[in-house]
């Protein structure tokens, strides 16, 4: 539900194509443009728990968290696979992310060439 409501909000804004929809066959990312043949998958980056986590015990660091220091695998998993194997466009979501791991993901993106690939939000 989260993810569509970034799609329709992206959509709305004319930050995506009119005609996003979900892709028809599993694993393609969550939206498709049948009119530029994009696939787009969101990633978001989370330095706390995300408001629709239902962990009670919250006093605990959240596992997965981005860590901006040693950030590779991340990179690697969310971002270059995304990019550079799949051919998609990612949709950062920076929602539930710090200052310190907005700069880290944004310089990343910069360094690697992929910023006509990413799509921040909000």
């Amino acid at each position: 539900m989260d993810e569509a409501r970034v799609g329709l909000d992206l959509r709305e804004s004319g930050r995506l194509p009119a005609d996003i929809r979900r892709p028809e066959l599993a694993d393609k990312g969550e939206f498709y443009s049948e009119s530029t043949g994009e696939y787009y998958d969101i990633k978001g980056i989370h330095s706390d728990y995300p408001l629709f986590n239902n962990v009670r015990d919250k006093s605990q660091p959240l596992k997965g968290a981005y860590d901006p220091v040693n950030n590779e695998a991340w990179v690697n998993k969310q971002l270059a696979k995304q990019i550079e194997k799949r051919g998609r466009i990612v949709i950062i979501d920076v929602r539930n992310a710090n200052q310190a791991a907005i700069d880290s993901i944004k310089d990343v993106v910069e360094s690697r060439g992929g910023g006509d690939r990413v799509i921040w939000y909000p």
